[in-house]
This record gives structure tokens, sequence and C-alpha cells, in this order.
């Protein structure tokens, strides 16, 4: 029974110490395509900076999410490869640059396409590369491990008092 709450505890702490539940949009580092307005089926260069030096990144474009390319970031924590854009997408898409910060925490980089539009005259800036990292568990998640724990806690030490009474 003691292990249980062990066990128990491990996990609630776990749960309230954990970096990583979800992860969003950070700075200290920015993506950068060379066409912000390419063609169904155009190669397109996609470039980042602040991943975790010689860290794989993995380049999505979403919408209907599909993996394009995985990269390895060099000892400065950069990279920059092509791309091409499959055929088939059309219009507003982003494409993302996910990796490992040099914190260790997860790295999220977004940069917005217009695919078969008219060439933008000023391509947008990187929106996310203004913002601050927000990392860390849902307030939801940790709630609901915490009263999954304490629940945990109070059946083992009920069960407990009862095999201690009984001898």
């Amino acid at each position: 029974m003691r292990k249980l709450i062990a066990i128990g505890t491990i996990l609630l702490m776990a749960l309230l110490f954990s970096q990583v539940v979800y992860a969003q949009y950070g700075s200290n580092g920015a993506l950068t395509l060379s066409n912000y307005a390419p063609l169904p089926g155009e190669t397109i260069t996609v470039s980042g900076t602040g991943f975790m030096t010689d860290s794989d990144v993995h380049i999505t474009i979403q919408s209907t999410p599909v993996a394009l390319r995985t990269v390895t970031a060099d000892g400065a924590g950069s990279f920059s490869t092509t791309v091409r854009v499959p055929s088939g997408y059309s219009g507003s898409h982003e494409i993302v640059a996910t990796g490992i910060a040099p914190d260790a925490s997860v790295r999220v980089l977004a940069s917005t396409i217009e695919v078969n539009s008219v060439t933008l005259s000023n391509p947008p800036t990187d929106a996310i590369a203004g913002s601050e990292a927000a990392i860390g568990t849902h307030p939801a998640v940790t709630g609901f491990a915490i009263a999954g724990v304490l629940l945990v806690t109070a059946l083992a030490l009920v069960a407990l008092r009862r095999r201690t009474a009984s001898r």
C-alpha cells in the first residue's frame, strides 16, 4: 500500500513539474521563407533559428498537415533547406518548423504562405518571432491530475487503515 502512495506522489510531482504538455509559439528565433506566395509544386527555401545545436527540426505544411522534410540544426541552432509545396494546395497555409530549443523545451515556428496567389510585394513578417514562449502544463490537466492522485491516495489510506484495524 505504501508503494501505491509513493507511486501516486511521484505521478503528481511528474505532472506538476512537467515542462511540455503542449507547445506554443516562442520567440528567440525566426522562420523565413524564400517565397511567401508559391505555386503548388514549387520549391521554396525555409530557414529557421533558435533550435538546439545538432537537433532535428521537422518541417510541415499545415491545414491538411503534410511532412515536408526533417533537417538537423547546425552548430548555431539554425537550418536552411528547400521544400516542395505539395500539389493540390491552394489558399492560405502555414509552414511550421518544430524541434527542440536550447533549453530543451519544444520550439515551434510558423510562417504563412498564400499558395497559388499573386506575389506579395511585402511578404508577411513572422508573427511568431515577437511573442514570448509559453510552455507548460494546462491548468485543467494539472487539476485533473491532482484530483486523481488525491483520490488514489485517499483510497490507499482507507485500505491501509482497514488492513491495520483487522490485524
